[in-house]
């Protein structure tokens, strides 16, 4: 008598292999993160643009530059009358339907019959990743639009080396001749910060040698000259966040992004969301579904055809970002943004 073969076991290769799900590996999208967290928003504009009921909602918002040095006069007298009334500016946001990401998927119950994996199980599980694909190509769409929202630095800021600003991109450098670190690069974002009256701390987005740099200088010890660079980091705020797309976005590997809190906003707009939006039937359903990891919410539809079940999940969205001019003509930070690029050149 023979004995019986045992079915071909199953498993997810990340039980033998990894310590997580390869189908959700992601590249570093410290931004995005940033931009979603309530320390950039309190989500004003956001609901504003999008109410919440399927509605879309064009926002203008109103402002004044303030005024320049050369308006104030240095003598006093009497007056009873002036001509100095001044107007308004205005910028305008709004997301465009149908402008955003999408992602598909089928899933055919026969095949799923065959298969070790519970079917819920599997059914969640391709949700999950299907969100993660979405939050991904987000971040590389986000990070190009972030690109484009920058603006220029405060009056008298130069390169690291005393040259003169091209392009609206600062450069620094991170070494030394000698291959030692630079403190005087991480000095120079603080100092550009501060010189364009950022909000806030910078916050600073990139990948490659800023993410390098910053790893040296916040557990280096001294330079060869005796500088103090635990203590010197230690007293000067500045927070990094790793993002590959930004430096990508930006055109290589030695350029980051820098931003004040605030000053970068992501809209987004779901169509399934209310009440009248929702349908809950039993072949058809559409509504919307949260992402735990960033809290945003994605219109999905589901139609089961005659055995073959259709996922579709979308999200309209837009990033924006402050007037580039706030600051009339003449003002130190005329075309200041919060938003600055930089590149990295080491000797």
């Amino acid at each position: 008598m023979a004995l019986i073969s045992c079915p071909q076991l199953q498993a997810d290769i990340d039980n033998y292999f990894t310590a997580g799900n390869p189908a959700l590996a992601t590249e570093p999208n410290g931004l995005t993160k940033f931009l979603l967290s309530p320390l950039n928003t309190q989500g004003v504009l956001q609901s504003q643009v999008s109410s919440g009921s399927g509605k879309l909602r064009q926002v203008e918002l109103i402002y004044t530059p303030q005024y320049l040095e050369s308006e104030i006069s240095t003598s006093t007298s009497k007056s009873c009358t002036n001509a100095n009334e001044k107007g308004q500016l205005s910028s305008t946001y709004e997301i465009t339907q149908g402008s955003g990401v999408q992602v598909q998927e089928k899933f055919d119950i026969g095949n799923m019959a065959l298969m070790c994996k519970d079917n819920s199980l599997w059914f969640a599980s391709r949700i999950q990743a299907m969100m993660r694909g979405l939050v991904n190509k987000m971040s590389t769409v986000i990070a190009t639009e972030a690109v484009a929202l920058t603006g220029v630095f405060g009056t008298g800021d130069l390169n690291q080396d005393g040259s003169a600003i091209a392009l609206d991109q600062k450069v620094i450098s991170t070494k030394r001749a000698d291959g030692t670190i630079d403190p005087d690069g991480f000095q120079e974002i603080l100092f550009s910060s501060m010189n364009a009256a950022y909000p806030s701390v910078p916050f600073v987005f990139g990948f490659g040698d800023i993410y390098k740099y910053m790893q040296k200088i916040n557990f280096g010890c001294c330079t060869n000259d005796g500088f103090d660079l635990a203590n010197f980091v230690s007293q000067n705020d500045l927070v990094f966040m790793a993002d590959k797309k930004v430096s990508t976005a930006l055109g290589g590997i030695n350029e980051f992004l820098t931003a004040g809190a605030g000053a970068l906003q992501i809209l987004t707009y779901n169509e399934f969301l209310g009440e009248f939006n929702t349908v809950n039937d039993e072949s058809y359903k559409q509504g919307v579904i949260n992402d735990p990891e960033t809290g945003l919410n994605f219109d999905i539809q589901i139609k089961n055809d005659c055995g073959t079940v259709y996922v579709s999940l979308k999200l309209d969205f837009k990033t924006v970002g402050l007037p580039d001019d706030m600051f009339a003509v003449g003002d130190p930070f005329a075309g200041v943004t919060y938003v600055n690029k930089y590149t990295i050149t080491n000797p």
